[in-house]
């Protein structure tokens, strides 16, 4: 299973969730962060934003790359 395959697992295990944050100039942050409640393994208040949905793939694999 790839870096990507397994954060695709994650989202869908429920391990992480996607959404995004707009900044009053209109500036798009796309995020993913740990459920409410998250209690798996890892910091409950973890987030992981980028500009692009691209690069949240991307740093989203690069994470599940070094652990859940």
């Amino acid at each position: 299973m790839t870096a990507l395959e397994h954060a695709l697992d994650q989202i869908q295990r429920g391990a992480w969730v996607l959404t995004t944050r707009t900044a009053d100039d209109g500036t798009v942050t796309y995020v993913a962060h740990r459920p409410p409640g998250w209690a798996g393994p890892g910091d409950a208040f973890e987030e992981i934003t980028a500009p692009d949905t691209a690069t949240l793939r991307a740093r989203l694999a690069q994470r599940c790359r070094h652990g859940t």
